[in-house]
């Protein structure tokens, strides 16, 4: 009630305390950083191997479960998937908010160097990529049409 009756009794009062909350308002949007693509480190770490002509059962024996052995052991390593297909093995390692990905994917590629030995003459090295949300495109365009 007591607003209602400061704005009937008094309302250039209320038009000057909300013009000022309007020029606050600007003020700070302009003096606040603001980026297209902030720099955010995502905890993921993605490690692509690929084995050709082998079958799901072959690369997930001979591939991904000596990745997953050698890089368990990781520190804050807070989770580990892994998918097994023809020719190809992709283990998905994520990690505790806060780690230094940098860090851990250096940690990474020294024990899948350390395990290289265990891994197939055929396989191709393994690829450590680190999640970069920078790298996905901002705006994705799809036309279709009749030809």
């Amino acid at each position: 009630m007591w607003l209602t009756d400061v704005s009937i009794r008094r309302p250039v009062f209320i038009t000057m305390v909300v013009l000022a909350l309007i020029v606050l308002g600007l003020y700070s949007r302009s003096r606040m950083p603001a980026e297209l693509t902030p720099k955010i480190d995502l905890p993921f770490i993605s490690i692509v191997t690929v084995y050709p002509g082998a079958g799901p059962q072959e690369i997930e024996t001979l591939v991904t479960k000596p990745i997953e052995d050698a890089v368990g052991s990781t520190s804050n390593l807070k989770n580990i998937t892994s998918s097994s297909q023809d020719g190809l093995s992709v283990v998905f390692m994520e990690f505790e908010m806060g780690t230094d990905v940098d860090v851990a994917a250096a940690d990474v590629r020294d024990k899948l160097a350390a395990a290289k030995g265990t891994l197939p003459d055929d396989a191709k090295d393994p690829i450590v990529t680190k999640a970069d949300i920078t790298a996905q495109p901002i705006v994705t365009l799809a036309l279709k049409g009749t030809l």
